[in-house]
């Protein structure tokens, strides 16, 4: 089984990780304690509910477990599309374990072309954000000379 989104359903981002107003980011956090307390349940149906309510409000937790539960076919068809756009959305606020789990994706084709070049670039930003695993991929690449140059 291929996981490439880690969902932690328990951990909370705060207030600070939304566009939105404070009380829209109450409402995103109140939507993933709901879905995480029907995941925890294993009723994925109903978590999924909660997640892409608050993940439309931009909750990059909720983000994250729908592209777990879409990669793993948890309450839903396995559909990696939908699993890389929800992935997507978490990195593009900056959330750098969503980063690192992007470049792995990309340097191994899972769901997109292989691409070593979009691979490194989000290596790069998880990497600066203090993920081990994103630095360590980071400096094959620059050993090696895949997907970037030689450094």
């Amino acid at each position: 089984m291929k996981t490439f989104f880690l969902a932690l359903p328990f951990l909370i981002f705060s207030a600070a990780c939304f566009s939105q107003t404070p009380a829209a980011a109450t409402v995103a956090i109140e939507n993933f304690d709901n879905g995480s307390a029907f995941y925890a349940r294993k009723d994925y149906q109903e978590a999924l509910k909660y997640f892409v309510k608050a993940a439309e409000l931009g909750h990059v937790q909720s983000q994250l477990s729908l592209a777990s539960m879409y990669q793993n076919g948890e309450g839903v068809t396995k559909d990696e599309k939908e699993a890389l756009k929800w992935g997507r959305k978490a990195a593009e606020q900056g959330n750098p374990v969503a980063q690192s789990q992007l470049g792995f994706i990309y340097a191994n084709g899972f769901g997109v072309t292989k691409d070593d070049t979009e691979a490194f670039r989000w290596y790069r930003k998880a990497a600066e954000q203090g993920v081990a695993q994103a630095q360590f991929n980071l400096g094959i690449g620059y050993s090696t000379g895949k997907g970037l140059a030689m450094d």
